[in-house]
């Protein structure tokens, strides 16, 4: 098992360096499984499963909200770091809410909603995995481009379009 720290914007303030952005898409190419964890009970639980085989554990730092999956109309999905932005987002809307842990091999059926998918690596790689399952995806947001300046994981986020204002910029579209 492979463990990947500091994942996302995590280590912001360390500046470009340690922006981790583009771990999954590259982890995707390989045969194992990817777990991307937000809180010590999850990381738990997918420590046990990553024993099973060859793994890749993405951990990040940080204090996260409680989460309990939420239905709704667009459903927006997410995994690990990202879900206190997400719930920021959908706070007095309708809308559903969906965490991933287990990002690689996905193994989830496409809701009857479309999705907006929020994910802190290039290339939208969960996007275009839950694409080829058949989601409707309404928008992906995910880094465009590699961003060379340092600040708060806030500062970041807002940057590059994954705030709980963007989010929900994407949410009404």
């Amino acid at each position: 098992t492979l463990v990947g720290v500091g994942c996302g914007y995590s280590f912001s303030i360390d500046g470009p360096t340690h922006h981790g952005t583009t771990d999954l898409g590259m982890m995707m190419q390989l045969p194992i499984t990817i777990y991307n964890v937000n809180d010590e009970q999850t990381a738990k639980s997918c420590a046990q499963f990553a024993g099973e085989g060859p793994a890749y554990m993405r951990l990040c730092k940080g204090e996260f909200p409680e989460f309990s999956p939420r239905s709704g109309s667009p459903i927006v999905i997410t995994s690990g770091a990202l879900i206190a932005e997400c719930a920021k987002a959908i706070e007095g809307t309708t809308t559903g809410l969906l965490n991933i842990s287990r990002v690689h091999p996905l193994r989830i059926l496409p809701p009857l909603a479309p999705v907006v998918v929020v994910e802190d690596n290039m290339g939208a790689p969960i996007a275009k995995s839950l694409a080829g399952l058949g989601f409707e995806i309404k928008a992906s947001l995910c880094p465009q481009k590699y961003l060379f300046e340092y600040g708060s994981e806030a500062d970041m986020l807002r940057h590059a379009g994954l705030d709980a204002e963007s989010i929900r910029r994407a949410i009404d579209a």
